[in-house]
């Protein structure tokens, strides 16, 4: 039997995954320049469905964060908790 992957485990790939999307961005920046006419429109055609994508995606962690929210609310320890999420989101910021 497989082992359930958990929600931090979920995000963390995500971000890995935004990560990868955000150089294939740059990878297109770079070769626009060298491609045809056809390419470049089926490139563009592209544009609108990925800015969909990335509302929908927007939507959904914003949903996820309500819930998340909401379950630490529940939890007697929730101040511990958000300081300690408030200091590893300082440190990754920082790069540190």
């Amino acid at each position: 039997m497989s082992k359930q992957t958990m929600c931090a485990d979920n995000l963390f790939l995500l971000g890995e995954l935004l990560q990868s999307a955000g150089e294939y961005v740059t990878r297109s920046r770079n070769h626009a320049n060298d491609e045809d006419q056809f390419m470049i429109e089926l490139a563009r055609e592209q544009i609108p469905h990925l800015r969909l994508a990335l509302r929908n995606l927007e939507r959904s962690l914003a949903e996820l964060d309500g819930q998340l929210k909401k379950r630490l609310g529940d939890h007697p320890d929730t101040a511990e908790t958000q300081a300690k999420t408030n200091d590893r989101a300082r440190k990754a910021s920082s790069g540190g």
